[in-house]
């Protein structure tokens, strides 16, 4: 009798602890339907499989993103001219960089410079040598100048002994009417201005012949040599202004790999980027791109950064990119861009994206260009 007690006493006990897992079970539902009550339809799931913890409202998730057809991807922020990297022009040792990572830079600022010690050790040297070879060139010219200018003197000398000569000849012409002079005299003073006039024409040939020949060549190496030092001086100045790597556009500076001091060669020194704006890169599968509204029509997308549910980003459609593979899923990579416009978000941010489907349940393939 105590046996089947017993036996009784354990059924009884076996029934309340079912009944008891039975009732947490319905109300473990009824609390799930409840929760899921809010959404217009089942929480999105991102390519990780874990659900969006948006801030909704009442009236679910299609409230908050303002369209009831959607599309759940995973997207990256990147900046529109794609990351850059900022080599050293040449292999050197950086002498000081001038910016750090998160700052604005403008197209033409400098990022950083290359120690330029050496060059300008040779720049000063190339210049004393241009300067000396400058002045050696006008002592030439001088030298050129000054034996020209004494011919040129006893020119004058010769032309005034040639206008007496030929002044006096006048004179013994008229006497020689009157006999006040001998022919022997006149035929004399006759030969001594043929004489003055042959000294002129010799000196005036002489000078001509020394203007060009005289010196000439010496002047000419010397240009030379000035033209080969002022040529190698601008290659100096061009390799100094090389060394101050400035910015090719308008951005920001992601990140500094170098410091001042550190020797660089084949690796990039900086990583910069132009937010403005940014873009969202969202890829959807193979299965899912007949949800997509063909290309002739507008596709709303929406953005909401992993890190902060409640950053919401309005994307606008950009561009496409066509099939990617990858690791066996195939798809299509989608470009959006969005305004800033003082928003706390930077290139790099992972995000989930919500594009807007198409509610007609027919399978057709992207309209293309």
């Amino acid at each position: 009798m105590a046996k089947k007690l017993l036996s009784s006493v354990q059924i009884l006990i076996q029934c309340a602890l079912v009944g008891a897992v039975c009732f947490l079970v319905v109300q473990h539902k009824k609390d799930l339907d409840e929760i899921y009550s809010t959404f217009d339809q089942s929480p999105p799931h991102t390519k990780e499989g874990k659900a969006s913890r948006l801030p909704y409202q009442r009236g679910g998730l299609t409230t908050y993103l303002g369209f009831s057809q959607y599309l759940c991807s995973s997207g990256k922020v990147v900046p529109n001219t794609d990351f850059v990297k900022v080599y050293a022009p040449v292999s050197g040792t950086i002498e000081k960089v001038f910016v750090k990572a998160r700052d604005q830079v403008t197209a033409g600022e400098v990022l950083f410079k290359l120690e330029t010690s050496e060059l300008e050790i040779k720049y000063a040297e190339v210049l004393a040598d241009l300067r000396a070879e400058t002045a050696k060139l006008k002592s030439l010219q001088i030298d050129h100048e000054s034996s020209v200018h004494i011919l040129e003197k006893q020119l004058e000398e010769y032309k005034g002994r040639q206008l007496a000569a030929s002044n006096k000849l006048k004179v013994y012409t008229k006497l020689m009417q009157t006999n006040a002079v001998s022919q022997f005299e006149f035929d004399e003073q006759a030969k001594l201005l043929q004489n003055a006039n042959s000294e002129v024409e010799s000196l005036q040939k002489q000078i001509e012949k020394f203007s060009v020949v005289h010196n000439r060549a010496d002047i000419e190496i010397q240009e030379a040599l000035i033209e080969k030092q002022e040529a190698l001086l601008k290659h100096i100045e061009h390799k100094i202004n090389s060394a101050h790597v400035r910015a090719a556009f308008d951005g920001m500076i992601y990140d500094v790999y170098a410091k001042n001091g550190q020797s660089v060669g084949s690796d990039p020194v900086l990583l910069c980027g132009n937010e403005d704006p940014l873009f969202v890169s969202a890829t959807v599968a193979e299965g899912d791109l007949w949800k997509i509204r063909p290309r002739n029509e507008t596709i709303r997308a929406v953005a909401v950064l992993r890190s902060n549910p409640n950053v919401k980003i309005d994307l606008k459609f950009v561009n496409k990119q066509n099939y990617i593979g990858g690791s066996g899923i195939d798809g299509m990579q989608l470009l959006f861009a969005f305004n800033k416009s003082g928003k706390s978000i930077l290139a790099g941010q992972s995000v989930d994206v919500y594009i807007e489907a198409d509610s007609n349940d027919q399978r057709v393939a992207w309209i293309e260009e």
